[in-house]
Formats: structure tokens, C-alpha cells, sequence
């Protein structure tokens, strides 16, 4: 790997598939800091398979970014549940899951301030969804859902609310009005936010997942499908 390349970047992404693999107690203790094992010492298998496989995304990420690790590093959430890296302040931390699939974003706070949220495109959610909006967001999702199908249409609105809401790590109103954009060069989304005119969410998909990566609007380009490569990797690798 040209780690020298690696360290001219400003963020790593990494997506793992972790699907219906099922683990030992073992494995937690193995991989998890004893710090990560508290936080999920009373959770269900489902929210521990996530858990693990969240900071698998992160620490490949980092070691990434950072040239290789000299020690596992720990990640714990703050008071507003974000997570973060106790050994590096320096950078920050973005991490997703959803149906079987876990991504994060570990990006070098001086260079780029960004997060990320990934849903599975389905009927599942789309109507409870789309009750949440705005009549103008109803609007837009009825315009354009002829064109790319209702559920995506709804799926990018959370997307993109969710990951706003990561970007500045509080709680935004789901009333926040978005303004989708029609699809730009590569087949990419671009959501902007009416009272947020400096920051936009860049829409990416693959296979049936919807990924938004937020960021300031001028950084955008650095989640293109030129810059940025979504290729999920097995959680079987690492356990």
C-alpha cells in the first residue's frame, strides 16, 4: 500500500458487511477495548454485531489515514453519543450501520469537517417517513419519484437529514427543509438545506444502500465517485 499517498488525504472510508455473522463473547473481548465492552455489556446480538464492526470501520480508517497503528485505538461516545478517538483529538469520527452493513468516516479535523448515514433502500419505512416531512419535501419527493422511485426519494431525505444532524452532532428538526438537486454527473444527488446554505450532503448508493456524506459545500467534490470508492469488505476478515 502507498501509505505516502494515504497520508496526503484528508479522510478514509471504510464500509464492512457484516450481515448474519454471528459471534462468541469472545470475539468482543478480543477486538473491543474493555472501555467499548461496557458500552454494549447489556445490548442484543444485533447492536453488538453493529457495535463491532463500527469500530473495525473506524480503526481501518485511522490506520489508513495515519500510516499504521502502533496500538488499537479506543473509541467511546460523548455527552451528545458521538463518537470520538481517545488517543487523537485530532480527528474526528463518523460511524453508520443499517441492515447488515457498517461504515465510518474518520476524517483530520484541521482539513475536512464531515459525517455520514447510510439506510437501506425499502418500502419498510417510506410511509412513516414521508409523514415526517415538510409539505414543500412531500412536494419534492412526489416531483421526482417517477424518475428514481419513492422509497429512494424518501430514504435520501432521512439520509440526509441524519447525516446533517452528525455533521454538527445535535439533534436537527426533521422539519428542516431540504432541496434536492437533480442528478448531477455519476448519478450523484446533491442536497441542499435552505437555512444551511454553506453545507451540503452528497447522495451515493451501492447495491441497495443510500449513503449521505455532509460536509461544507465548497469539500463536496472530495466524496465523488472519482475520489471515493464504496466497496464493502467482509466482517469475516477480521474475526
Amino acid at each position: 500500500m502507498d501509505w505516502g499517498n494515504r497520508m496526503e488525504k484528508s479522510y478514509e472510508f471504510v464500509c464492512i458487511s457484516f450481515g448474519d455473522v454471528r459471534m462468541e463473547q469472545s470475539v468482543y473481548q478480543k477486538h473491543l477495548h474493555p472501555l467499548e465492552q461496557k458500552l454494549i455489556e447489556h445490548a442484543i446480538d444485533k447492536r453488538k454485531a453493529e457495535f463491532l464492526s463500527g469500530r473495525f470501520c473506524v480503526r481501518l480508517a485511522y490506520a489508513r489515514l495515519c500510516g499504521g497503528l502502533s496500538t488499537e485505538p479506543c473509541v467511546l461516545n460523548d455527552c451528545y453519543g458521538a463518537p470520538f478517538l481517545t488517543a487523537n483529538g485530532a480527528y474526528s469520527v463518523s460511524i453508520t450501520h443499517d441492515d447488515g452493513l457498517a461504515a465510518a468516516l474518520v476524517s483530520d479535523k484541521h482539513r475536512l469537517r464531515a459525517a455520514l448515514d447510510v439506510q437501506r433502500v425499502s418500502s419498510r419505512y417510506t410511509d412513516a417517513i414521508y409523514r415526517f416531512l415538510r409539505p414543500s419535501e412531500r412536494e419534492l419527493v412526489d416531483r421526482h419519484s417517477g424518475a428514481y422511485g419513492r422509497d429512494f426519494m424518501v430514504a435520501a431525505m432521512w439520509v440526509a437529514k441524519e447525516a446533517m444532524s452528525k455533521l454538527f452532532q445535535f439533534g436537527f428538526s426533521i422539519y428542516d427543509i431540504l432541496e434536492i438537486s437533480d442528478f448531477e454527473k455519476g448519478g450523484q444527488f446533491a442536497v441542499r438545506f435552505a437555512r444551511l446554505p454553506y453545507f451540503q450532503v452528497m447522495l451515493r448508493t451501492s447495491r441497495d444502500y443510500l449513503f449521505g456524506f455532509a460536509a461544507p459545500a465548497k469539500q463536496m467534490e472530495a466524496f465523488g465517485e472519482n475520489s471515493l470508492q464504496i466497496a464493502p469488505i467482509s466482517l469475516e476478515h477480521f474475526i
